[in-house]
């Protein structure tokens, strides 16, 4: 691979910190606009306008979720793939337990917000900053490659995890997309020592 010289990465760094502050300034104008308009209470996001509302049954959601594992059937060392997975999703997941206490934001299928038992294991009270489904299948895939288990195909299965939670509305688009950021870059911490 060329490497970029200093000159060439400084050019490209200062474009990038221009066309920034140029994006900001506009989704600020834009963010203000919304929240003026007389009443206008709701949370715009993006993904709830392009997507449509899809209700997931609990079989579908808890099949998506754990499906992955089937994969496994055929793996020489199982336990030491599932350790792994659970060590970097460990470490993802404390992450997020920090995040969702700094801000709590409201529940964006407007679902009801009372605590019970099953929300309490399953999650879906304001729980939201960042996705643990998008993060723990992003965690899932990235160690299933690593192994060889799965081909690139494999990311598919964080894509359609965060799809299936921005079309239930059962998190914010930004919730989808810092979870996979957040799990890739947890990933690659692990393994870059």
């Amino acid at each position: 691979m060329r490497r970029i010289d200093r000159t060439t990465a400084s050019v490209i760094a200062a474009i990038v910190c221009v066309l920034t502050a140029v994006g900001t300034v506009y989704c600020d104008s834009v963010g203000h606009d919304h929240y003026t308009v007389e009443g206008r209470t709701h949370i715009h996001d993006i993904g709830h306008d392009v997507l449509p509302y899809i209700d997931v049954s609990w079989p579908v959601k808890r099949a998506l979720e754990y499906g992955w594992s089937v994969a496994l059937l055929g793996v020489r060392n199982p336990a030491k793939i599932v350790s792994e997975i659970a060590l970097v999703a460990s470490a993802v997941l404390l992450l997020r337990l920090a995040s969702m206490t700094m801000t709590i934001l409201p529940d964006p299928g407007h679902k009801d917000a009372k605590m019970s038992t099953q929300k309490f294991i399953e999650g879906g009270v304001h729980d939201k900053v960042f996705s643990g489904h998008t993060a723990f299948a992003t965690v899932v895939t990235l160690v299933l490659i690593r192994h060889g288990v799965w081909n690139s195909w494999g990311y598919l299965y964080p894509l359609a995890m965060g799809v299936l939670m921005i079309a239930s509305r059962g998190h914010y688009t930004v919730d989808v997309f810092l979870g996979f950021i957040i799990a890739y870059l947890v990933h690659a911490l692990f393994y870059s020592c």
